[in-house]
């Protein structure tokens, strides 16, 4: 009776220990995705900033004209199917833009689109204008 119980006590274990095993590399596979959608995130801003950046330290006078325009595909090569788009509008004061940079991506085909989007406003006379 007492050799049974062991047996059972012991395969009871092995199962608990084989359902938690499970759990645990399931855990793994989703924090490993989770990092990496949050460096694509990470460099998708660094280049949505660098790009509002360029744009302002060119200033007022040298901005695209009002409309939406295609970045630069060199910019862009660090992000997955990515697309970058600058629109240019009018700002809320007079000798101003409302300058905003998208950029689109899709981590892999089978994930939906991710995408984040940076504004400034860039006036005549400002800085960098």
């Amino acid at each position: 009776m007492r050799r049974g119980a062991t047996l059972i006590s012991t395969l009871v274990g092995i199962g608990f220990l084989a359902v938690v095993l499970v759990a645990v590399v399931q855990l793994h596979a989703l924090s490993g995705a989770a990092v990496e959608v949050a460096e694509a995130r990470s460099r998708a801003l660094m280049v949505a900033e660098a790009q509002i950046e360029r744009l302002h330290a060119g200033g007022y006078a040298s901005l695209p004209a009002i409309g939406e325009h295609t970045m630069q595909v060199s910019a862009l090569e660090s992000l997955p199917s990515a697309t970058g788009t600058i629109t240019v509008s009018e700002g809320p004061a007079p000798d101003s833009r409302l300058v905003s940079v998208t950029i689109t991506w899709r981590q892999r085909p089978e994930r939906q689109e991710s995408r984040v989007s940076l504004s400034r406003i860039i006036a005549r006379g400002g800085m960098g204008g």
